[in-house]
């Protein structure tokens, strides 16, 4: 058996197959070895031991969060792109809003961060979503007078 299965194996037009290939090959030469049996043979086999592919398990971790509405809770933060401000008109920053629940982005595009600027770059995201919460960190752009007027304008404090 060992023999049969080293020459089928090791065909050099027909060889290195799966271990079922293998079987159906046998079975329709007429001969009587179970899959398990080749399985097991083949898992000896140096060639497999060397190149047998490997299952990558990708585990999807979701973002859990109380806010289980689409809108319920906006993220916003400031993207700095300074750097390439002479390619891009003059735009050094990105308002970036993200839904947790939906992870749906909106991003606007600004030439300075100041308070001005980032209530009217923001006032028609959180219009259009009327979303409950805003949730940021504690920059001088969102932790002032002017942007808690806004919020409270539009209800969400």
């Amino acid at each position: 058996m060992d023999s049969i299965l080293t020459k089928y194996y090791y065909d050099p037009l027909k060889g290195y197959s799966s271990a079922e290939k293998l079987h159906k090959r046998l079975k329709n030469d007429g001969y009587d070895i179970t899959l398990s049996t080749i399985k097991e043979w083949i898992n000896k086999q140096s060639v497999h031991q060397q190149f047998k592919q490997t299952k990558i398990i990708k585990k999807f971790h979701p973002i859990v969060s109380p806010h289980d509405e689409p809108f319920e809770l906006l993220q916003i933060d400031l993207l700095d792109i300074s750097n390439l401000a002479s390619s891009n008109n003059g735009v050094k920053y990105l308002l970036i809003c993200i839904d947790v629940h939906s992870r749906f982005a909106y991003v606007v595009p600004l030439k300075n961060k100041l308070a001005d600027s980032i209530n009217k770059a923001i006032e028609p995201i959180l219009k259009e979503t009327k979303c409950h919460y805003v949730e940021c960190d504690i920059g001088s752009e969102f932790k002032n007078k002017h942007f808690e007027d806004l919020l409270k304008s539009i209800m969400l404090i």
